[in-house]
């Protein structure tokens, strides 16, 4: 493709090259009919075309090249006399004898399969060093650009390994890293790297920075570079390509394009005879113009990706996931690596590196702000964007992070700076009043592509810009501007502003026009839609937004909705209602058991994203209340708004929500389903760092504890666990302690899940957030379940408290917040100002002798709820001495309190209450003393449903207690008996014949228990298959729950458990 990489130089005088230019000056218009004659196709033709659209002389001098190349040099005479004749040009018969003589080529090169190899070599290395050794720091800035090395920072790769029950991705320990064999056997890890590879990355995430990193090491000669030990490195973008192209013409097209003495020819031959010197890199697999994998009529590019030719080349594939099923045919064949882009430290790494010496503050500043708004997660962790943050705060000195609270904000500032600077650079007339103009210009392009079609269209060409006021000068202003962008003969040579205007062009036909980035094309889009109901055009406005017509497009489509929303209140209107009437339609269900905590876990991610998309719409629209009927509608009768995991920038769309509860001045509706219907907030923040989480994360997702059973249900052999156990144990993440400790089948029941849950685990939110928008709600119940937050904001929330403005609360949770002494203290203290509080939960936070002190009388409480609180034993005795203070106390929770002891004891057996219905005890401390206390005055608290008398030293020993007490304990629903899950306690004895006779005889009189559970308790085998035969004779229980590792050995206890698995057993972990 000479014609873009400079002015066609003439051959050497007197060469068959120059009589070969000189024929393909004479052809004219006959240059395409004879084109046919030498056997090309249409597809050839028209990429001739496309290759070179300015110059027919240029055009057809590379078709009769092209031609010559690949010919049988005793047949070229005939073939084209035969074709020029066939067209009656017989005036150019003259002209063939030179060209279609032989002879030696210049550089040693005789005949088209012999190479001189140093010599091919030498000049692969001078385009890499030439033409792909400097980037554009800034996408849009194309004349700005720096060396590869300058430019380049780590990115992560995951490799995925399928076993025989999941797959797992493992990181790669360097870049380099890709074509290093995994060989730990005694990990269970074994994969083979193969002679392909297909790395999979979203647009921007850096695939084509990291094959050129690859490219110009090699070319460098670094010793340590990936391909330092290949001769020949063969690098192609797949724009580029087509399903009819050969390897041998695409490497002269792109790598070589004014090299006359390597041909096609030999270039497949070397491949072919030496391919463990070769690798081929092929970037942006998404972007081929081929269609898929599948066809008969393919060039050879298209065999080698099906695994049909140059099998023993190393060949690298780059693509965006979408097209990663074009592969599945052959997916064995290839190394799956995902490219994720940058990890928080690489952000940090990046950022230092563009913001050094003097700059260093503004670097500073951008990252608080990509902190503070948790974009490093979602949008900075992409290179791509990464590359417009740094930009936008060079553009402003970083003084406008303070204003760009919303996503919109923070693109409208993006595209001014980009205008802005347009006119500072360059003395052209930008053609446009302002940005806002140019920007609905080609939305009119951006949303046909998103919206217009069957599929999504990101790359387009000038005809598809027919639809703007004045197509040329749209085209032309977006590229001058840096919000288009033009493919030229190498996507990876920078593109200077004279060769991207467009006088003396001819109309290009092929998709070479795209938007800079994904975002920019959504923001155009958005901008336009909301245009278009404003101006009056409902019909096309109503067209476009009813093709997002379900839930996944909504989640497809939710920038340009966003960006629509911010653009205009009445589009907002639109789209707000017509979104959340359609996801109450599709998801209602799903919604409905999220909020309600009942929806099994493996469909709650979607669904709360589905949540925070509402959330985002109303919050970039700035409705001020306006949609508060639309969300009462979708919350429901409850009025629950329950959310696990959510981002800062989240947190702000759901302050703003609640601060305009009542404010609504433009809610069109009456008064009454304008005020925001909300009853209670759960917001649930998920760490699964210790046991305790963990087990909280099990209350907040049902469906886990089933998934993990029916893992260990199944027949696993030990050699798979340990494979299992080794393979997550060099995951991404350090497996936690308390995970790590346990025996294969546990860890490789559980780990899984952990694994999957700990990927969608985010940075603690800000609750400053949230609570500035609370003095506007009326809440019933607020719950505040593993969230983290600053003292400022904790002594905010205790002082709301304390004024009043949770007097009508019910119910509040606070657990796993880390909360000190001093803390618990201060918000006993608040407490007074809720008189109407029920349920009190304060689960994993530290409570001292303050907080008993200061708790007030509540007489309306009937749940209490202090496990884990690390309490004395001193202060859970005072505790225990003030329950007079809660006459309607139904539920007590001590457990997980490793200080309870025989005082703590012997002080709840003193102020036990008949009306009682749930009494949850952890025994650390103990003795057989203690136990007798507790099973003489458990009859007084008759009325107990639930019974939790677990984490004892003896297990045995309560069993053995307890059991002449259930006979006055009849309306006992749940009984649960634990020792402590630790060596000790397995070490302990296990119960005697006597107790288990005694137990399963009393158990019969329970006609209301339906679950029972034993867990780390031992028993001999006799034992236990009589308490297995008992429960299943039991006509109530529902459900006999024993810990797996404590299981008596035998083959009678196997086949016994087989059988009560299938009805009534469960074996815990």
């Amino acid at each position: 493709m000479a014609e873009h990489d400079g002015q066609h130089q003439t051959p050497t005088e007197g060469s068959h090259f120059e009589a070969l230019w000189k024929l393909a000056g004479e052809l004219g218009n006959s240059w395409k009919p004879i084109a046919r004659s030498l056997g090309y196709s249409e597809a050839k033709i028209e990429n001739l075309i496309l290759d070179y659209p300015t110059s027919a002389h240029e055009r057809a001098y590379q078709m009769l090249l092209r031609w010559k190349n690949t010919t049988d040099q005793t047949a070229c005479n005939e073939q084209l006399c035969r074709a020029v004749q066939k067209q009656e040009r017989l005036d150019l018969i003259p002209l063939i004898v030179n060209v279609t003589r032989s002879g030696p080529s210049p550089g040693g090169v005789s005949g088209s399969a012999e190479l001189n190899k140093q010599y091919f070599i030498k000049k692969l290395k001078n385009f890499v060093r030439l033409k792909m050794s400097k980037l554009p720091l800034v996408p849009w800035i194309t004349t700005e650009c720096i060396n590869v090395d300058q430019v380049f920072a780590n990115v992560q790769l995951l490799i995925s390994i399928m076993d025989a029950y999941f797959p797992i991705k493992l990181p790669l320990q360097s870049y380099n890293a890709i074509f290093t064999d995994m060989i730990r056997e005694d990990e269970g890890l074994i994969d083979f790297c193969g002679a392909r590879i297909l790395m999979r990355g979203r647009t921007g995430s850096g695939k084509t920075t990291l094959l050129t990193k690859y490219a110009y090491d090699w070319a460098m000669g670094k010793p340590e570079a990936l391909l330092h030990n290949y001769d020949v490195v063969l690098f192609l973008p797949m724009r580029k390509l087509d399903q009819h192209s050969n390897l041998g013409q695409a490497v002269r097209d792109h790598m070589l394009p004014s090299e006359r003495r390597i041909t096609p020819a030999a270039v497949e031959q070397y491949c072919e005879d030496h391919p463990e010197e070769v690798v081929i890199l092929l970037d942006g697999y998404d972007e081929f113009k081929g269609k898929g994998l599948d066809q008969a009529d393919c060039g050879n590019i298209v065999k080698m990706l099906r695994g049909e030719w140059l099998t023993e080349c190393r060949v690298v594939v780059t693509t965006r996931p979408g097209r990663v099923d074009d592969f599945k045919d052959d997916y064995e064949s290839y190394r799956h690596l995902e490219i994720t882009g940058f990890t928080a430290t690489d952000i940090d790494d990046y950022v230092h590196k563009v913001f050094k010496k003097e700059n260093t503050p503004l670097g500073n500043k951008l990252l608080a702000y990509l902190e503070e708004n948790h974009l490093k997660e979602g949008l900075a962790c992409i290179p791509l964007m990464l590359t417009a943050f740094c930009q936008l705060t060079k553009w402003t000195d970083g003084q406008d992070f303070k204003y760009l609270n919303t996503i919109s904000k923070l693109f409208d500032r993006l595209i001014e700076c980009m205008f802005d600077h347009a006119k500072l650079k360059t003395s052209r007339d930008v053609g446009f009043s302002g940005p806002d103009e140019l920007v609905l210009e080609l939305g009119k392009v951006a949303l046909k592509g998103f919206l217009g079609g069957v599929s999504e269209e990101l790359h387009f060409c000038e005809e598809d810009f027919t639809c703007c006021s004045d197509k040329k000068n749209v085209i032309e202003q977006g590229l001058l501007i840096g919000l288009l962008t033009r493919d030229a003969d190498s996507r990876i040579r920078p593109q200077t502003l004279e060769e991207l205007q467009l006088e003396g062009r001819t109309e290009s036909h092929r998709g070479d026009i795209s938007f800079i980035l994904k975002s920019i094309q959504e923001k155009c889009a958005g901008k336009y839609l909301a245009h278009l109901l404003e101006t009056g055009d409902e019909d096309s406005f109503t067209n476009y937004l009813q093709k997002v017509d379900n839930d996944q497009r909504v989640l497809d489509f939710t920038n340009i909705l966003v960006f629509a929303c911010a653009a205009s209140m009445e589009a907002s209107g639109r789209i707000v209602s017509h979104v959340i009437n359609l996801l109450k339609e599709t998801q209602g269900k799903n919604i409905s058991l999220y909020l309600s905590g009942q929806l099994n876990f493996k469909f709650c991610q979607k669904t709360q994203r589905l949540l925070e998309t509402c959330l985002q719409l109303n919050f970039e629209s700035k409705s001020e209340g306006q949609f508060n009927h639309l969300f009462n509608s979708l919350f429901g009768v409850s009025g629950c708004v329950r959310l696990v995991e959510m981002s800062s920038y989240v947190a702000k769309a759901l302050g703003y929500l609640f601060a305009h509860a009542f404010q609504c001045k433009l809610c069109r509706e009456p008064e009454d389903r304008c005020v925001l219907s909300v009853r209670s907030l759960q917001l649930i923040c998920i760490k699964l760092d210790s046991s305790t989480q963990f087990r909280e994360f099990l209350n907040c997702y049902p469906g886990t504890e089933e998934a993990i059973s029916e893992f260990m249900r199944k027949s696993v052999s030990q050699r798979d666990l340990v494979s299992v156990r080794k393979k997550l144990e060099t995951s991404e993440r350090k497996i936690p302690s308390y995970l790590d400790s346990r025996d294969d089948l546990t860890f490789s029941a559980v780990a899984p899940i952990w694994q999957e849950m700990s990927q969608q685990e985010m940075q603690d939110f800000s609750l400053g957030l949230v609570l500035s928008g609370l003095e506007e709600s009326s809440l019933d119940e607020l719950v505040l379940n593993g969230v983290r937050a600053d003292r400022k904001d904790w002594d905010v929330l205790f002082k709301m408290i304390q004024n009043d403005v949770f007097a009508q609360m019910t119910r509040l949770t606070l657990s796993l917040n880390d909360l000190t002494c001093d803390q618990s203290a201060q918000l006993a203290t608040a407490l007074t100002a809720t008189p109407n509080l029920k349920y009190l939960k304060m689960a994993g936070n530290e409570l001292g002798e303050g907080f008993v002190k200061n708790l007030p009388p509540m007489l309306n409480l009937e749940n209490i709820i202090l496990d884990k609180s690390n309490m004395a034993s001193k202060a859970m005795v005072e505790f225990t001495q003030k329950l007079d203070g809660y006459p309607c106390l139904r539920k007590l929770d001590l457990r997980r309190n490793e200080n309870t002891n025989d005082q703590v004891i012997q002080s709840i057996c003193d102020n036990m209450r008949k009306t009682w219905k749930e009494l949850r005890l952890s025994l650390y401390e103990v003795s057989e003393g203690g136990l007798q206390n507790l099973q003489t005055s458990i009859g007084v608290s008759d009325g107990l449903t639930h019974l939790d008398l677990v984490h004892s030293p003896i297990p045995d020993k309560v069993i053995q207690y307890f059991a002449s007490a259930l006979s006055s304990l009849p309306q006992l629903v749940d009984l649960r008996i634990s020792g402590i899950p630790s060596s000790t306690s397995q070490e302990g004895s296990p119960c005697t014949e006597q107790t288990v006779e005694a137990f399963t005889t009393e158990m019969h009189k329970l006609q209301h228990l339906k679950f029972l559970s034993f867990l780390y308790t031992k028993m001999f085998p006799k034992d236990f298959i009589k308490m297995l035969n008992c429960c299943q004779k039991h006509t109530s229980l529902k459900t006999f729950r024993f810990s797996r590792p404590y299981l008596p050995s035998g083959p009678d206890v196997e086949t016994e458990c087989k059988e009560a698995e299938a009805k009534f057993l469960q074996l815990w972990v």
